[in-house]
């Protein structure tokens, strides 16, 4: 596609978001616009923009172009390396970490026509058994394409889709019904399709094992941080996320970190549980209530208690100092920890709906009047009674005001020293950028080669079609050459015995045209073959009286059993008058009807009266 072709691209992504709203933006741009460009030159467009024109007109297009954008190429057991390390290690620690009594939840994102989700069904429902299986499991299985959903859903496979199932769970968890194979349906309940966006949609939370395979690498390195942040958020403290080979190597920063890599499974490099603050259960003695204050007021850090209401109920004295405290500042506002109270609050909030310490950093923080810039961190811990009740929530404040100053100056230095370094850091940004690049290719080759993998599995279907369609045809075309091998033996027969007949031979078809013509009848008449072969024989120029045959040649093509003989006065082809002797006997088919007729002709040497007779 020519430069001025690719004007409108933007605009063409724009357009799909709202009119579908479906999102590519952050699709990598260099293989989504080689998909499109297919689309393009598929329907004859010259543009993104004539594309744009035809889906307007051509809604139906929508579905090839996502169908094309979508790539669904799965399998059952895919890699099946890694499935065995699923079935030995994982599957076995997640049912170890639960009681019996306790959910299993699986997602599947990016399930395309459902053979993921399925391969960890049966290895589930094989480790607990299939009751325990349909009690305890739930696997939620999403996509974006609609149509891979209807696929996934209907849950009927070729005996090709299932060639790398195992034997045992082929008879165990498959029902053929034609020329199709059906997954068990009290198996089947467990899994739950339905239509996800990864980038927008919120995230299916408390998984112990996230499937997402193969689809990461179509985002470009922004949105699959983000999806990632997401699937964090999503996994259990102890769950696992399974990727394909083709993804990126995860690093540390994503909050991940490798259970094999070889395998491609992950936990989350946070996997213990947050411990929630530790609440005595019981008040304090009368006698000790002089010592907890006295511990409490000489924490180091500003601390203050606010009950569940936000009202202010206990400060420390580095709080009412630090905070400037007064007995009229009764609420959680007023104390002006931060100049963002909407986030404090909602940090609050959070610690009593989680019942566990919430965190924030370098939030600024103006004191009055002067207006003077503070940073701190604040951290907000539920504070529980007897039965768990929440009764308030601890905050505490500490300033980091001058780490934040000694932050900024040693960002100063490293601008220094980076400037000190420019052509050194020049290099390496060349390499990471080389990097990059052949990272990114190295991606673009792994999808090029799932394209192709799709190709190639098409065109074998294809040729095995083909194949069978020229097997047929090749039996046909024996046949046929058989048979007029067969006509080609009896015409020479028939031939051969024409010419050896010593009276004239003459064949003629239901309409009385000229199919055989002896060599003695072209002797009698002068007439070679090939001048009267597919003639009307009424119609030949010869010495026989043709008209005196019409009505004998009628009354053996409807239908007449007798032969019809006849001697006419007739001229040779030397010109002699002849009395020509003529035997006219009907053709007939296996149903004894007519198909046409054949006149022996002989003839003596004087002319005599014409007579005619019946036998």
């Amino acid at each position: 596609m020519t430069a001025a072709a690719g004007n409108g691209f933007t605009e063409l992504l724009e357009y799909l978001n709202a009119s579908r709203s479906v999102d590519f933006t952050a699709y990598k741009r260099p293989s989504l616009q080689r998909r499109i460009e297919k689309r393009v030159q598929a329907v004859g467009a010259d543009g993104f923009e004539s594309y744009r024109d035809f889906l307007e007109l051509h809604p139906e297009e929508f579905d090839s172009l996502f169908d094309a954008l979508l790539i669904n190429v799965t399998s059952f057991f895919r890699d099946q390396a890694a499935w065995d390390y699923i079935q030995g290690e994982v599957i076995p620690a997640i049912i170890d970490a639960k009681d019996p009594s306790d959910n299993i939840r699986i997602w599947s994102a990016g399930c395309a026509s459902g053979e993921e989700p399925y391969t960890a069904a049966m290895l589930l429902a094989q480790a607990l058994g299939v009751e325990a299986f349909r009690r305890r499991v739930k696997i939620y299985a999403t996509d974006m394409d609609e149509d891979a959903l209807r696929t996934a859903r209907a849950a009927r496979y070729s005996e090709r889709d299932l060639e790398k199932v195992p034997d045992d769970l082929r008879s165990r968890f498959f029902e053929r019904s034609g020329e199709r194979y059906g997954f068990a349906v009290d198996t089947r309940r467990a899994v739950l399709f339905g239509r996800h966006n990864l980038l927008k949609d919120a995230p299916i939370s408390r998984i112990d094992l996230l499937i997402c395979r193969n689809t990461l690498m179509y985002f470009n390195s922004e949105a699959q941080h983000q999806v990632l942040a997401r699937f964090k958020y999503a996994i259990n403290p102890h769950g696992f996320l399974f990727l394909g080979k083709a993804e990126t190597i995860l690093s540390e920063a994503t909050g991940f970190v490798p259970d094999s890599l070889a395998a491609r499974v992950f936990v989350k490099k946070d996997g213990a549980e947050t411990p929630r603050a530790d609440a005595r259960s019981a008040r304090p003695e009368p006698a000790h209530a002089d010592l907890v204050g006295s511990a409490f007021d000489a924490g180091r850090l500003p601390q203050v208690v606010v009950d569940i209401d936000g009202a202010l109920v206990l400060a420390n004295a580095a709080a009412r100092e630090f905070l400037n405290v007064r007995e009229d500042r009764t609420s959680l506002e007023e104390l002006h920890i931060t100049d963002r109270s909407a986030e404090l609050r909602a940090a609050v909030r959070r610690a009593i709906e989680a019942r566990a310490p919430f965190a924030l950093q370098g939030l600024e923080r103006r004191t009055n009047p002067d207006g003077v810039v503070q940073f701190v961190d604040v951290t907000a811990t539920p504070l529980l009674g007897p039965g768990d009740e929440t009764l308030g929530v601890a905050i505490t404040v500490r300033d980091v005001t001058e780490e934040q100053y000694l932050r900024r100056e040693a960002e100063r230095g490293r601008g220094e020293l980076q400037t000190a370094y420019e052509e050194l850091q020049s290099t390496v940004e060349e390499l990471e950028t080389t990097n990059e690049e052949l990272q990114s290719s190295n991606e673009e080759l792994e999808t090029t080669n799932e394209e192709l993998q799709s190709t190639n599995e098409e065109l074998e279907t294809m040729s095995e079609e083909v194949q069978a369609t020229n097997d047929e045809l090749d039996a046909r075309a024996q046949e046929m050459r058989r048979q007029v091998e067969e006509l080609r033996l009896r015409e020479a027969f028939i031939s051969s015995i024409l010419q050896s007949v010593w009276v004239g031979v003459v064949a003629l078809d239901e309409e009385l045209r000229v199919t055989s013509w002896s060599a003695m009848a072209e002797e009698l008449w002068g007439v070679r073959a090939d001048e009267t072969i597919g003639q009307p024989f009424l119609r030949l120029d010869i010495g026989l009286p043709l008209e005196q045959l019409v009505n004998p040649l009628g009354e053996c093509l409807r239908g007449s059993t007798a032969r019809e003989q006849l001697v006419v006065d007739a001229t040779d082809r030397r010109g002699h008058s002849v009395s020509c002797r003529v035997s006219i006997v009907a053709l007939r088919d296996a149903d004894d009807t007519p198909r046409g007729v054949v006149l022996l002709m002989s003839v003596a040497e004087a002319a005599r009266p014409t007579k005619r007779t019946k036998s």
